[in-house]
């Protein structure tokens, strides 16, 4: 409909119904000619830049195109010259496009619903406001939903579920002809919009309807349903239930499916599901989902995906191997949310301990593994863990300081490496610069006398890691686990790594690399966890690789516990 000289990276229906908003940036013959031109004379070194492992030109696709990205900001990936947003408009009237201002926020979608509806008395408008002070994550303020009359006086909805970060207050939209909100909510990272109904005239909130999943189809930050009138059009997803659009009654709560795309998927045979929810020891909730095989016998061997487990499971946030996959291979697979109120934590300061986060996941992961050790469910000495992201310094913390894990994937770089603050603080206002000491709460490398980074550097304490750690990055992260792969060989441990090109963080651009990087983890588990040698032939000579390093740790293991004389006269 566009036929833009540059690409869309987002568009809308106008909120009147004429026609469609789309956002663009410069023209791709733009993009091209200043990447020509800086190839030519030199390119500058600066904060944009990526010195983990990313080449600096053509390394990144977009279609059929290759091109260069850069970073902005704390850590937004950009194409280099792509310039500013601008928002275009299509009428449906007529075929000509007119440029209009961008609206606020043009990067974010509006999440206060359609804004306006009448009363007897007044016309409400509603909106999810910040009221908030910074907190620990530079965009996450405490949100609150606000409605206001014509008149311009406001009222704050004061209940729990009327104020959260922006994971978890997701978006608010008046009920058509009342002073009535609905507001969908979801706690703690859960996994589940629950809708509630608020009385802007009483200020009494009540719960509208709970789905049992998720109202924005899974993923970060995405805004759910759309209004039309008294119908919310929403992507439900579950655990078990791949996303389709429903339709929500705002003044009955009557969910309907709209329309199911992926009937197909949904008629397959998932396993056992179930939502849980522990404490671990210092009070602090978790909560996750639990995938089981169909049928089973005893206790089960376990895999913790993690960071994420947003709507259908693919494998927690970075889809490093399928929950559903690992059911169906007899694992007993629990997909573990990070907490989203550690999004609202105050501000670090002096007092705040070392890796706080951090250790707050792993003591929830403690916490839910003897959940199922108590349930009968698990085998607690044969459990895995797969991490990415934020989880991939958990996994690499825990591996390197406690054996609680007996095999590990790691699915990009890690960022509690000294070898790593080094790398990514080249400038003095690099994207990594802040994260040292707003969220690992460490100290600048030439300002460590306790030796801190000694303590909770998992390749500086690589000789303690027991568990084999499988590497599967993107070819933009890859160097920083380079320090750990070595120390980890080096020490006699066991280290495999494997680089998908031109991707990025989230490594998921081409199917084939989610593909091989999800079997290449299935067959990881399987040999370290269930004694199982599996694959395509493709991956024989992997599989066979592992066991070849397994016989030589059990020999150097045998060699150092036997007594001198035994070692002598085997």
């Amino acid at each position: 409909m566009t036929h833009d000289e540059a690409d869309v990276t987002s568009f809308a229906l106008r909120k009147n119904g004429d026609g469609i908003d789309y956002v663009v940036h410069n023209a791709r013959s733009t993009i091209a000619l200043g990447q020509a031109r800086e190839k030519a004379m030199g390119i500058h070194f600066d904060a944009g830049i990526s010195t983990e492992g990313l080449r600096i030109t053509d390394n990144f696709s977009i279609g059929d195109r290759v091109t260069a990205l850069r970073f902005s900001g704390d850590s937004a990936a950009e194409e280099a010259f792509e310039g500013q947003p601008r928002t275009k408009s299509i009428l449906f009237s007529v075929t000509e496009r007119s440029p209009a201002p961008p609206p606020q926020g043009s990067r974010s979608p509006d999440r206060s619903g359609n804004g306006t509806t009448g009363s007897a008395n007044s016309l409400v408008t509603v909106r999810i406001t910040d009221r908030g002070v910074p907190t620990r994550f530079q965009a996450s303020r405490r949100l609150y939903v606000e409605a206001a009359d014509a008149s311009g006086a406001s009222r704050v909805c004061s209940a729990e579920v009327c104020s959260g970060s922006m994971r978890s207050l997701k978006a608010a939209f008046l009920v058509p002809g009342r002073n009535e909100v609905v507001i969908a909510y979801e706690r703690a990272t859960s996994g589940r919009t629950v809708l509630y109904r608020w009385n802007i005239d009483t200020g009494s909130v009540r719960k509208s309807a709970d789905p049992g999943g998720l109202l924005d189809g899974g993923g970060f930050r995405r805004t759910p349903c759309a209004q039309s009138g008294v119908l919310l059009a929403c992507a439900y997803s579950g655990p078990s239930t791949p996303p389709r659009v429903v339709t929500i009654n705002l003044e009955t709560a009557k969910i309907a499916t709209l329309a199911n795309p992926n009937a197909a998927l949904d008629a397959r045979d998932f396993g056992r599901t179930r939502f849980l929810s522990w404490r671990d020891a210092e009070g602090r909730e978790g909560t996750g989902k639990l995938i089981l095989p169909s049928a089973f016998s005893g206790r089960l061997p376990l895999v913790i995906t993690t960071n994420s487990c947003s709507g259908f499971l693919r494998g927690g946030s970075s889809y490093l191997i399928s929950e559903h996959v690992l059911a169906a291979h007899g694992f007993a697979a629990l997909c573990i949310n990070t907490n989203g109120d550690n999004e609202l934590a105050p501000q670090f300061n002096e007092k705040t301990a070392v890796l706080a986060p951090h250790k707050a996941s792993l003591a929830s992961y403690q916490a839910a593994i003897a959940l199922l050790d108590r349930m009968g469910i698990i085998d607690p000495d044969r459990v895995g863990i797969a991490g990415h992201s934020f989880s991939a310094n958990v996994t690499a913390y825990a591996v390197s300081h406690t054996r609680l894990f007996k095999a590990a994937v790691l699915g990009g770089a890690i960022t509690i490496d000294p070898w790593v603050y080094q790398l990514t603080t080249a400038t003095p206002d690099s994207r990594r610069s802040g994260l040292w000491s707003s969220f690992l709460n460490l100290p600048p490398l030439d300002q460590d006398p306790g030796g801190t980074w000694s303590k909770i550097s998992p390749s500086l304490n690589a000789a303690r890691i027991e568990a084999p750690v499988l590497m599967e990055l993107p070819e933009s992260e890859y160097l920083n686990n380079l320090e750990l792969y070595r120390q980890i060989r080096r020490t006699g441990g066991i280290a495999d790594m494997f680089i998908f090109p031109n991707e990025g963080h989230w490594l998921g651009r081409e199917p084939a690399h989610a593909y091989w990087r999800q079997l290449r983890a299935l067959n990881w588990f399987a040999y370290w966890l269930q004694g199982q040698r599996r694959g395509p032939p493709e991956m024989t000579h992997e599989v066979e690789l592992w066991a070849a390093w397994h016989a030589q740790r059990d020999r150097q293991l045998l060699s150092i516990s036997l007594p001198s004389d035994a070692r002598a006269n085997p």
